[in-house]
């Protein structure tokens, strides 16, 4: 982001160190960074991929069982994303064939006390690599710790 940027819609957050803002960021990025803001109320999908040298190219031809959600509650009451896959090596998507949608959302209660996080069953044309079932993992970014689960 560059020097001075308003982004008064919803309370944006730094992805990579977490620092909130009240709608302003008066900061500059360095050349070897790659500044990335959310948005209160975001669900960022992501990818575990292991560190200590594991080939990372062709990650996106492969089906995974196992997704990260980083959820950016804090500033927000709710929030919804919608995940799209496909086969990774065909053109079928293309004719709404081998491809899904997720859809994952959240709220929170309306005194702020709880939080409720919902992941739906994909809909679309399932396709052969699609796995039967996948692990979430949730992590609620700059929200205090869980008092029950």
């Amino acid at each position: 982001w560059a020097e001075g940027d308003n982004l008064q819609d919803g309370a944006p957050q730094c992805f990579f160190t977490m620092d909130m803002s009240d709608g302003f960021f008066d900061r500059i990025a360095d050349l070897d960074e790659t500044p990335l803001l959310v948005r209160a109320g975001s669900i960022v999908p992501e990818l575990e991929i292991a560190s200590g040298g594991e080939e990372v190219i062709g990650v996106a031809l492969k089906q995974y069982e196992q997704l990260s959600l980083s959820v950016f509650a804090s500033g927000a009451s709710e929030g919804t994303t919608t995940i799209y896959e496909d086969d990774g090596t065909t053109i079928d998507y293309l004719d709404d064939e081998a491809c899904t949608w997720t859809t994952a959302s959240w709220s929170s209660s309306d005194d702020g006390s709880a939080l409720s996080m919902k992941v739906a069953s994909a809909i679309g044309t399932h396709f052969n690599q699609m796995p039967a079932s996948r692990d979430y993992t949730l992590y609620f970014v700059n929200v205090g710790p869980a008092a029950k689960v």
